[in-house]
């Protein structure tokens, strides 16, 4: 399954993922959702996959305009998406989207939080 990724125009590549696993964070689940609804307001739906939707952000401290991948984590949507194997993809995502950074033809990832339901990036 492939749909857009976020994406933004300017060079930071930040996040909260270690490269080994999605529960090796600084912040608690709780603080994940927290943090990314106090960094950024949602805006309008872009796109929408079988286990995801693309919806522009603003970043409140900037009022620069990001997409952020919204990725359903919460059930099991059957052969098509088993939830441990959308986690490794969007982990290996990730990672290359990071391996990547600045490239003037690649999107550039600015964030990353995961809680218990979601994974936005």
């Amino acid at each position: 399954h492939r749909s857009a990724v976020a994406m933004t125009v300017s060079g930071d590549t930040i996040g909260n993922l270690s490269s080994h696993d999605f529960s090796s964070h600084d912040f608690s689940v709780h603080d994940q959702t927290k943090e990314f609804y106090a960094r950024y307001e949602p805006k309008e739906i872009l796109g929408k996959g079988i286990s995801s939707i693309v919806r522009r952000v603003t970043e409140k401290s900037t009022g620069v305009e990001f997409a952020v991948k919204i990725i359903d984590i919460s059930r099991d949507n059957g052969e098509l998406c088993p939830v441990e194997q959308l986690k490794k993809d969007t982990l290996r995502e990730v990672n290359i989207l990071r391996m990547c950074a600045g490239h003037s033809n690649i999107i550039e990832l600015h964030d990353v939080f995961e809680t218990p339901t979601f994974i936005f990036l």
